[in-house]
C-alpha cells in the first residue's frame, strides 16, 4: 500500500488541539516517567531507535510481549552523531549489529519476542502485524512524520497509543524545521484521538502521547 502525503506550504495554517481532546491529558516531567503509564504486556513498535537507550527504557517499563524495531541502521557511516564519534558507542560493530545484540540480550532477560526491520520506516511499518503502542522518532520532516504516522495508524490496534518524540517546531541546536506539531495537530483534529500526556524536556524536545479512541 502506498501512502500519499499532501503538499503543504509553511504559510498554511496549523490547527491547535481542541479542548475536547485534552480532557484526560496529564503533564509529565520526562518521557521516562510518561512511558510508565502505559499498559504492560502489549505489542510495541519503535520507529527510529538510535543506539537503543530509550528502547531499553520502554521494555523495562512496560514489559512488552513483543517489541519491533524499525530504523535505517547506518550510524557508523557518520563522523559525528549528536556531537560524538559513533565509534565510541559502536566499537567495531555496525549500528545494526550493535542494536540487535543489545535487544536480543534484553529479550532473553525480560522474556519478549524481538523483531527487527531495517530500511524505509513507513514501508517497514506496513510489513508487521498489528501492535498496541508506537513510538515515532524517525525522520522529522513533515513528509517523513506524516508517512510514518499514516502507516502506523493502519497497524495500530483499537485503543492503541502513540508517542511522538520532539513535539516542537524547530531543532533547538541547528534550527531545522520539524513536522511533528503539524502532523499531530492535524491528526487530533480529524477526530478519533485524544491527548493523554505531554512529557517535558529541558531543551523542549517534548514528547506528546495520543490514544486512539475509535
Amino acid at each position: 500500500m502506498e501512502i500519499v502525503v499532501p503538499a503543504l506550504n509553511f504559510s498554511d495554517s496549523v490547527p491547535g488541539i481542541p479542548k475536547s481532546a485534552m480532557e484526560n491529558a496529564r503533564l509529565f516531567s520526562s518521557r521516562h516517567e510518561m512511558i510508565k503509564e502505559l499498559p504492560t504486556q502489549n505489542s510495541v513498535i519503535e520507529i527510529g531507535v538510535a543506539y537503543g537507550d530509550f528502547s531499553e527504557d520502554i521494555v523495562r517499563a512496560i514489559r512488552p510481549r513483543k517489541f519491533i524495531a524499525v530504523d535505517h541502521f547506518g550510524l557508523e557511516k557518520y563522523d559525528l552523531v549528536w556531537g560524538e564519534d559513533p565509534r565510541k558507542r559502536l566499537g567495531k560493530l555496525t549500528h545494526e549489529d550493535f542494536y540487535r545484540q543489545r535487544m536480543e540480550s534484553l529479550a532473553k532477560e525480560l522474556n519478549f519476542t524481538y523483531e527487527h526491520k531495517a530500511g524505509n520506516s513507513a514501508k517497514k511499518i506496513l510489513e508487521v502485524s498489528a501492535f498496541d503502542f508506537a513510538y515515532i522518532d524517525a525522520g522529522h520532516s513533515y513528509e517523513d512524520v506524516e508517512l510514518d504516522t499514516r502507516a502506523t495508524i493502519l497497524r495500530l490496534n483499537e485503543g492503541g497509543h502513540i508517542f511522538f518524540n520532539d513535539y516542537l517546531w524547530r531543532d533547538t541546536f541547528n534550527g531545522g524545521v520539524y513536522g511533528v506539531v503539524r502532523t499531530v495537530n492535524q491528526l487530533v483534529n480529524e477526530g478519533g484521538w485524544e491527548v493523554r500526556g505531554l512529557a517535558l524536556n529541558p531543551m523542549m524536545f517534548c514528547d506528546i502521547w495520543l490514544q486512539k479512541t475509535k
